[in-house]
């Protein structure tokens, strides 16, 4: 044994029901390497098979563990090439120690035995490095003792630790490989995974060998763990394989540090008693290597430099367990009920008192702080909440401004509502503040009534506030038009675009394909920009997206920290330069460009993928008078997901280095500054863990990065600002040698892995175009530069960027809003005449999903936006990873919900749902490559191939409800309805989300006859229509609306008043495709936006016809139509408030309101007693269980309610207009 001092490792092991039992009689026999102790009647076997541990145990006659090759201890090395970026993955194959025991000896020493067991660990390239196991069973307690003595080179130089720790062998039942033919055995283990807030624990089920012969059979996995990341973020995760996606069942701070494996009869526990201490560490099992891992070094964790380390890196003690178990135990309903609880629920007790786990690796300490607070969800003024009828040509604007801006006047855009015929022409739009005096604005419609008077109005103004305030504005009509004579803020010539704000100039070029960037700023407030205050001289290398091509792909562990594959960057190809808006008060410049890539999506056939590498759209924002530029950037993902990862996407600042540079960057509401020698970033890398880095060491950890990094010399200096970095992760601003990087996917996590999450059909899912994949998802990230003076203005700039990261947000007084009847007949939440209950519900859903949202941690690079469907009560957990279950993907409609409810309560919280919802449903949810891959599905991965595409109904159709929002074989018009998507881009005048209308409105009129159930997709293709219509009174999408119309009304009219679900409409043509047919007696394909889309109609237009149709269709389904039968779906309960909301509206017939509350019966309106009535504040969401959340099967939580809450304003509208009139 070398005389070094080698690494320690202290396992403790409690038997036998072992936390609770008292001490025994300790026994042990050696001979021959073979070292055996009982303690009462559990057996132990230490020999060469063990690897350095446990070879076998025994409790009775049950064997519990049996060696194997992966049992005993592990570690793995990883050598890169040249000099390892810091930080990052590296690119590395694994190199894995080989065990071998060289001797095992025993001594009784008092009551206690001790076992010295030595041997070495092999690595190829990297020599012997030997090791040694002390333990000792104490007989005063079920107590095993154990170190593991390591003893690495002295030259540690390019050796980065990738593994460490120690496996327990496992002899349970698990189940077999779940083939189509084989029985769920409820019997077998299942991984037992503590979480923090339920008391019941995720539960999975493990299986012994997944099966690759067929995609049919149940979903069963093989890995599952708990992992402290770092000091402030755990993961308890799943995994179907290694080379797939894993689950992230619940991210939060610190985890209590332990695990079990349990089958029917027995439980092994592994415990690491404080783990946060010693983060990154990680306990998991492998149930196709049957061990449980307990690890120093996680796999999955960045790995440890060794070149950093010296002497003896020690650690300990870790725990392991053998307790009975049943098969109650496995049931995780029963931890919840103390009369049902199994007794290995007291562990977690017993772990709390342990001693805390301790390691000598370099580890980095962080504080838990408290996450930043929303700014006010409502409007703190009288008249904002007044019911009074509002004044159509006098509109009240509330902005609360939240942070002080200093002299940086603060941009908005805003569409405002206009009631029909109040307004023809926009340039009579005029803005008073406070005081009266008149605001800059320019105005432009983006909406219009039937008339073709304006019915959304957007605005351009600034603000200039001093400090945090609620300011009023007033929008009014003048005669005669105010006059608009500024100058043009950009201007664009062949190749290029310059841009002078007054306060900054900037010019972009298109030079032979390549993007040119210069820039100079008024420095000395003269109002002009010298030659000397240039900052920029014509730089290039601004886009950036890099691709890891991984060939073996059926070996690569996914969300490892190591990259074996080869590296494919984009080489950027500008093929658009040119000024997308412009307004005397801004100016929005588009530059599109084709990345080329060498190898990616080579893997598939030409004919099924687009020509294109990877498509990226970069939107720059500048106004009047500032030095702000708000850059939005959107990609498309068009690589081959079994083979390509992505590594880096964003844009990079060209800032030249200058004498006297410092850096400057917040985190966790503390500022931080370094000088500008090395590469410097603020990484946000999961939603708990953000890092401020330095050259190759770790400046400051902590949990939110505050979102803005500023480079400030004596001269001039520039503040980057990120918005939702946290809930957008991995994000990370980023200095180099080269200038400033904005990394939408940074270069410093483990490479984006979008596989299938697993190689067979999940619960429910679809068949009907294989398997989807994420082959055609867009995103689209936000960034500001803030140019500004020198290091006298650092401060400043940082406050200029914090106030846009989230910006003021003007509202109206929700009565004028219902009262413009813009989202037709409704009433404000609140109002005197309306149902207190559905109000409450109308508040209750959407904070019920946002309290979730904030505790689950439902963020990240795809998820942002979206939410989580199914909920069950019983095991504490959302259906997650469950098949078609899983993420909304906008069924039905649901971002609509969100901005009907933004509009009726003008709450702020939910208006950042609506517009996150809605980017995410036309993003990630619709498909938007042409032609568009399917994978065709397979039992490995190298044989699902690309083998099939389309080229129809790009840009509308998409995925439905999945565990991966890619994943599900559906592949339909409805994921892409556009009803809540049209709101959005009326109410902010996004480029972006008027770019993808357009692409909606040209897809539904190439959409011929309608695939799968008509009204399916109809629905979609319909609201295309009156989005068409009413952006730009073109009769081509009149037509389409009326005649839909009358084909619905006269089928109604011949189908005893149902219309035809199989409509069969050809929109290209504007003609029958086939005999329209169905008439359903149900709601559930109708549910999806159809009625409400022909309410919309019958509504906007005056179709009295339409209207008469709806109103007989309502009466059919109480049962008095010509059949006589009630309908009593199920889809007729939670469908009905549209319905039942126009019909009571139109007629006035008192009996809709007993329909109401027998179809309401039908509908789980219940709201919980423990339930908020407020809005919580971040902290208490991101830390507080919501046990309130209720599990009721198709109930609040899944699809249904949203077919229901989508018809609450309008009930309530319908209660006003109805309403006794006060005397």
């Amino acid at each position: 044994m070398s005389p070094r001092r080698l690494t320690v490792l202290t396992v403790v092991l409690f038997f036998a029901a072992g936390s609770f039992a008292r001490g025994a009689e300790v026994s042990v026999q050696s001979a021959a390497g073979r070292v055996t102790v009982t303690r009462g009647d559990l057996t132990l076997v230490f020999d060469a098979d063990g690897n350095g541990f446990i070879s076998s145990a025994a409790r009775g006659g049950n064997v519990v563990c049996s060696a194997n090759a992966a049992g005993g201890v592990f570690a793995a090395l990883a050598m890169p090439e040249g000099q390892a970026a810091p930080f990052a993955p590296l690119a590395a194959a694994p190199i894995r120690g080989k065990p071998a025991v060289t001797s095992i000896a025993a001594r009784k020493v008092g009551d206690d035995v001790h076992i010295d067991i030595a041997g070495t660990l092999s690595f190829a390239g990297a020599g012997d490095w030997p090791f040694s196991v002390r333990a000792t069973v104490a007989a005063s307690g079920p107590l095993l003792i154990a170190s593991l003595e390591l003893a690495p080179p002295e030259n540690r130089r390019n050796l980065y630790l990738t593994e460490w720790g120690i496996a327990v062998p496992l002899a349970l039942k698990f189940h077999p490989s779940p083939t189509v033919k084989v029985q769920m055995d409820r019997t077998t283990a299942a991984a037992i995974l503590p979480r923090v807030g339920p008391e019941a624990p995720e539960v999975r089920r493990l299986t012994a060998e997944q099966d690759h012969t067929a995609v049919w059979g149940p979903i069963l996995w093989t890995l599952a763990g708990v992992r402290q990341s770092s000091p402030t973020s755990f993961q308890v995760w799943e995994a179907w394989d290694k080379p797939h996606p894993p689950f992230i069942l619940q991210w939060h701070n610190v985890h209590p540090g332990w695990m079990a494996v349990a089958d029917s009869t027995s439980a092994v526990v592994g415990a690491m008693p404080g783990i946060a201490g010693i983060a990154p560490a990680e306990i998991y099992v492998d149930s196709q290597a049957k061990v449980l891992r307990m690890c120093f070094v996680s796999p999955y964790c960045r790995p440890v430099d060794l070149s950093g380390t010296s002497g003896a890196l020690s650690g300990g003690p870790v725990y392991v367990m053998i307790e009975p178990s049943t098969q109650e135990t496995l049931d995780p309903a029963n931890w919840r009920d103390p009369r049902k609880r199994p007794a290995l629920a007291g562990i977690a007790q017993t772990v709390a008192q342990l001693k805390p786990v301790t390691c000598s690796l370099p580890r980095q300490r962080a504080e838990l702080a408290r996450l930043p607070e929303d700014p006010p969800c409502s409007i703190d003024d009288e008249q904002f909440a007044s019911h009074e009828p509002a004044r159509m040509d006098q509109i009240p604007i509330w902005i609360d401004v939240h942070c002080p801006a200093g002299a940086e006047p603060l941009p908005i855009t805003r569409g405002v509502p206009l009631a029909r015929g109040i307004l023809t022409d926009a340039a009579r739009a005029a803005l008073l503040d406070s005081d009266g005096r008149p605001v800059p604005l320019a105005a432009r419609p983006v909406a219009f009534w039937p008339d073709k008077s304006i019915k959304w109005l957007l605005l351009d103004f600034q603000v200039r506030p001093k400090a945090p305030a609620l300011l009023k504005y007033t929008l009014t009509i003048q005669n005669p038009p105010q006059q608009t004579g500024a100058r043009p803020l950009a201007v664009e010539s062949p190749g290029q675009v310059a841009v002078d704000t007054g306060k900054l100039k900037m010019t972009l070029v298109n030079r032979d394909g390549a993007l040119l960037m210069s820039a100079g700023l008024d420095i000395n407030g003269d109002g002009t920009v010298a030659d000397d205050e240039t900052i920029i001289r014509e730089a290039g290398d601004i886009l950036s997206c890099v691709f890891s091509h991984i060939q073996d792909t059926e070996q690569y562990a996914s969300g490892t920290w190591l990259d074996p594959g080869q590296r494919d960057p984009g080489a950027a190809r500008i093929t658009e330069l040119r000024i997308e808006e412009q307004s005397p008060l801004r100016a929005v410049v588009l530059v599109r460009a084709d990345l080329r890539h060498k190898l990616l999506a080579s893997t598939i056939d030409q004919k099924h993928r687009p020509t294109t590498g990877t498509p990226v759209s970069l939107r720059l924002h500048f106004h009047t008078g500032s030095s702000m530029v708000r850059i939005q950037h959107t990609f498309m993902f068009a690589g081959d997901v079994r083979y390509d990862f992505l590594r880096q996407l964003g844009i990079r600042l060209p800032l030249p280095v200058a004498p006297g540079q410092q850096i400057s960057a917040g985190l966790d509401g503390t500022t931080s500054v370094v000088p500008r020698q090395e590469e410097c970033g603020l990484l946000q890398e999961d939603p708990e863990t953000a890092l401020l880095w330095n050259g190759a060491q770790i400046a400051r950890q902590g949990r939110c990065a505050d979102g803005w990094l500023d480079v400030s010399g004596q001269q001039w200096g520039v503040t980057v600002g990120v918005p939702r970095m946290r809930h957008m992760f991995p994000q990370e601003i980023h200095v180099d040698a080269g200038g400033i990087w904005t990394h939408f996917y940074p270069p410093h996590v483990p490479p984006m892995d979008v596989r299938r999450y697993a190689l067979k059909y999940g619960d429910g899912e679809s068949t009907s175009v294989g398997w989807g994949t994420a082959f055609g998802a867009l995103r689209t990230h936000e960034a500001f530069w803030y140019f500004h003076a020198g290091t006298q203005q650092q401060a400043s700039g940082a406050a200029a960027v914090r106030a846009m990261l989230n910006p003021p947000l003007p509202r109206l007084r929700p009565r004028y809003v219902a009262d413009t009847r813009v989202v037709g007949p409704v009433a404000e939440h609140g109002a005197p005449t309306s149902d207190a209950h559905m109000d409450a519900v109308l508040l209750h859903l959407p904070r019920m999903h946002r309290h979730n949202r904030d505790y689950w941690r439902w963020f990240g690079f795809w998820d942002y936006g979206d939410e989580i469907q199914v909920y069950n009560a019983y095991r504490q957990c959302w259906a997650k990873d469950d098949g078609r279950y899983g993420w909304y993907n906008n069924e039905p409609v649901r971002d609509y919900n969100y901005h009907l409810a933004f509009l009726m309560t003008g709450n702020r919280r939910m208006w950042e749902s609506a517009l996150a919802m809605s980017y995410h449903v036309f993003e990630v949810d619709v498909r938007h490559a042409s032609p568009q891959p399917f994978m065709s599905p397979a039992p490995t991965l190298s044989r699902a191939g690309y083998n099939n595409s389309t080229t129809s109904g790009i840009d509308i159709c998409g995925h439905r409800h999945n565990c991966q929002h890619w994943s599900d074989g559906y592949f339909g018009h409805r994921v892409g309805s556009p009803p809540g998507f049209r709101l959005a881009y009326y109410q902010t005048g996004d480029p972006v989300l008027h770019e993808y209308i357009r692409r909606i409105i040209a897809a539904g009129m190439k959409t011929r006859r309608s695939q799968y159930m008509s009204a399916d997709g109809d629905e979609a293709v319909l609201w295309a229509m009156i989005m068409a219509h009413e952006m730009t009174c073109e009769q081509q999408y009149l037509d389409r609306i009326t005649a839909y119309a009358k084909l619905q009304v006269d089928f109604a009219r011949a189908n005893n008043h149902y219309p035809a679900a199989r409509a069969s409409w050809d929109w290209a043509t504007n003609t029958p495709g086939a005999p329209p047919d169905d008439p359903r007696g149900d709601l559930w394909i109708w549910s999806f936006g159809g009625h409400i889309a022909l309410i919309e109609i019958a509504n906007l237009y005056g179709d009295k016809a339409l209207d008469e149709m709806i109103c007989n269709w309502t009466r059919a389904l109480e049962g008095l139509g010509p059949d006589r039968k009630r309908q009593t779906a199920w889809s007729n309960n939670i469908g009905a408030c549209p319905m039942l909301a126009h019909y009571f509206h139109s007629t006035g017939d008192k009996a809709a309101l007993e329909w109401f509350a027998q179809r309401l019966k039908g509908f789980h309106n219940r709201i919980p007693a423990d339930a908020p009535t407020t809005d919580l504040p971040c902290n208490v969401m991101a830390d507080t269980f919501p046990a309130y959340t209720p599990h009721d099967g198709y109930g609040w939580v899944y699809t249904t309610p949203t077919f229901w809450y989508v018809g609450i304003p309008a009930w309530q509208g319908a209660l006003r207009a109805h309403a006794p009139k006060q005397k």
